[in-house]
């Protein structure tokens, strides 16, 4: 199994955190069980293979759009997987799908229900066209600065407020909303509360780095698994919450493979498997 990470330009980076290809066309993972974390980004994506399928059985899109999640996900690979994704940030969402949050928060949907076909068929040209080496991310830069371009950010500042102000309340005042306000906007534009997208910022903070400390002794890098908690226990709350373990549990435990692959190709991003 290999994972390619690309960056996107850097004017780009507001909105997009990276572009992924996972090519497992030679059945590393055939019809092995994934689980991907809870996110503080969303995900478009394109299968070029057999798609992968839910836990019900029903095969995903073949081109989808990942909300915000606040859960851990269960999906099973196909034999031959080759699919490139874009990861995008909070505010990236806001722009790319005003208004369509409580449709995407914590579902993965179709990308033509959300745009159109052509937008949708745009999109997997634009990610097909980057699995050629030579062309590294150029043609999703390309395709992803025209989307935007065509996107008003009347709803940028909200999650822009969050990230700048910290706390809701702070947020909403410097917009001159109420707090319930404010909420019912952040909700509607991306699907999750500003408390559960300030937590899952937390939680992949502290979820990457159990994945880096695995394999050494207890308490090396502590102060940096801790940091955004409040002490060790708050870290356990939010971990049982959103993963359903403990971090202790988590770290006895070995990497999955998709997990190994992921962290490998770049550690300095999202924790997307677990």
């Amino acid at each position: 199994m290999k994972i390619t990470h690309l960056r996107p330009t850097p004017v780009l980076r507001r909105f997009i955190s990276a572009y992924v290809i996972v090519d497992d066309r030679g059945g590393t993972l055939p019809h092995a069980p994934i689980q991907t974390a809870p996110m503080p980004f969303g995900a478009l994506s394109v299968n070029f293979c057999e798609r992968s399928r839910d836990g019900a059985g029903m095969r995903h899109p073949e081109i989808a759009f990942l909300g915000l999640q606040t859960g851990v996900r269960h999906w099973v690979s196909g034999a031959s997987t080759l699919f490139v994704m874009v990861l995008l940030t909070p505010a990236g969402i806001a722009r790319l799908f005003p208004r369509l949050g409580a449709q995407t928060g914590n579902a993965l949907r179709d990308l033509a229900d959300l745009w159109d076909r052509a937008q949708a068929d745009r999109f997997r040209a634009a990610a097909a066209a980057i699995l050629d080496p030579g062309m590294k991310g150029g043609p999703l830069d390309n395709w992803a600065l025209a989307v935007l371009a065509d996107r008003a950010p009347d709803r940028l500042p909200l999650v822009e407020a969050l990230y700048l102000h910290g706390q809701p309340s702070a947020a909403a005042a410097a917009l001159d909303l109420s707090l319930r306000t404010f909420e019912r906007r952040f909700r509607r534009d991306l699907g999750i509360t500003p408390t559960d997208l300030t937590n899952l910022e937390r939680l992949q903070h502290s979820l990457k780095a159990r994945q880096v400390s695995k394999g050494t002794a207890p308490g090396i890098g502590a102060h940096a698994v801790h940091d955004g908690f409040a002490d060790q226990s708050h870290e356990i709350r939010h971990w049982r919450r959103y993963l359903g373990t403990s971090p202790g549990r988590y770290r006895t435990a070995g990497l999955s493979p998709a997990a190994r692959s992921f962290k490998t190709a770049d550690p300095d991003n999202a924790a997307f498997y677990l």
